[in-house]
């Protein structure tokens, strides 16, 4: 009898096969989205693992999310597709902002108004973000990126913290 299927969009064609020494944690994907694209990639487990667990350690150290490296890290580096790379991002900011939301709120350090109005911001801007990626190649979006980067070190070169 055969085990659950995965939904058509989602498949592991080579998830946990070892080919061989050189090869251990080799993970192939493919994606199909609902609109008929099709994303086909492969990573080593282990060294991407280890970039998330020590971009993880980095945001908690200095206080910094670590998606404006993780990003262009799993695309450069690793071979992600860009829509991928970002998913992966926000699924990781997910997880350590719902931990920080919580100390915070437990500890009492919660500006209610302020937040409401941060998290509606929120919503509105990653659904016209959501959109807008749609419409523009990985290459747009990481040049994109690469400007916001950009001017954020402007800033901090012009008016220091």
């Amino acid at each position: 009898m055969p085990g659950p299927r995965l939904p058509e969009y989602l498949s592991h064609p080579g998830q946990g096969r070892q080919e061989g020494s050189h090869r251990w944690g080799r993970t192939d994907r493919t994606i199909r989205l609902d609109t008929g694209e099709v994303y086909r990639y492969s990573f080593d487990m282990p060294p991407v693992l280890g970039t998330n667990l020590l971009l993880g350690f980095l945001s908690a150290f200095i206080g910094v999310g670590g998606g404006f490296l993780r990003t262009p890290l799993l695309v450069y580096a690793f071979g992600f597709p860009v829509l991928v790379a970002t998913a992966t991002s926000i699924f990781a900011m997910t997880i350590y902002t719902t931990a920080g939301v919580l100390a915070h709120t437990f500890l009492g350090n919660i500006a209610y108004a302020m937040s409401a109005a941060v998290a509606l911001g929120a919503v509105v801007g990653g659904q016209l973000g959501a959109r807008l990626s749609r419409r523009l190649s990985g290459v747009w979006v990481m040049r994109m990126l690469a400007l916001v980067f950009m001017a954020l070190g402007l800033q901090l070169l012009f008016k220091p913290i």
